[in-house]
């Protein structure tokens, strides 16, 4: 199992980073065989996570980037406060879909043209709990990304099928030759704030 040092820069309740690294990190690792231990110092080699107030982005939670050969998550926490939405979660989903994907530009081949390989964004509506009131972003299992594949394929056991995108979650896919977001709306009939989002590509959404 490799354990990557992520530096936090900014201000994080040393709750949320004690239920990342002691409760969902190693559930991540069991499937991914990579985890990330956040810490407060600089060791050689860490990536970064940035807490930051407000999004540079409109509307936007949190992302994550590779800047000059390092990967870089920016964690947007007014923002964040605003929407309701649940801060440990946020910073969850990113730091899990940054160790899959450091570079943030893996493209698969899918049914139609391409997907992002995006872990948390199919079950980002799913939080799983980390105990003490803190909740973690469920994933998807690397069967998810293979068509017509066995389950389990995400951490709660919900997707009944290979690239199912679960209420709440979206995948970023091209679809004949056009890139845009693909969204399921939860039971409140609500897309994930990211396809809202001012500027990002369009997108189409069904209640299932």
């Amino acid at each position: 199992m490799t354990v990557q040092p992520v530096s936090v820069f900014g201000p994080l309740d040393q709750a949320i980073i004690d239920a990342i690294n002691n409760v969902s990190m190693p559930a991540f690792a069991r499937v991914w065989g990579i985890r990330a231990e956040l810490t407060l110092d600089r060791p050689a080699g860490a990536w970064a996570l940035w807490m930051m107030r407000e999004a540079d982005v409109p509307g936007d939670l949190a992302y994550h980037v590779y800047r000059s050969g390092v990967p870089i998550a920016q964690i947007f926490v007014d923002t964040i406060a605003r929407s309701g939405d649940s801060l440990c979660q946020c910073v969850d989903h990113e730091l899990k879909e940054m160790l899959v994907d450091p570079t943030a530009a893996t493209i698969l081949p899918w049914p139609g043209g391409s997907i992002v390989k995006e872990v948390c964004d199919p079950v980002s509506g799913d939080g799983v709990d980390l105990g003490g009131g803190m909740t973690g972003a469920s994933f998807v299992y690397p069967s998810w990304f293979n068509q017509g594949s066995a389950g389990p394929w995400d951490a709660r056991g919900l997707c009944t099928r290979a690239g199912e995108i679960r209420p709440g979650g979206y995948v970023e896919q091209q679809v004949n030759g056009q890139w845009q977001l693909s969204a399921i709306r939860d039971d409140s009939g609500k897309t994930s704030w990211r396809v809202s989002q001012h500027g990002r590509l369009a997108y189409r959404a069904s209640n299932r």
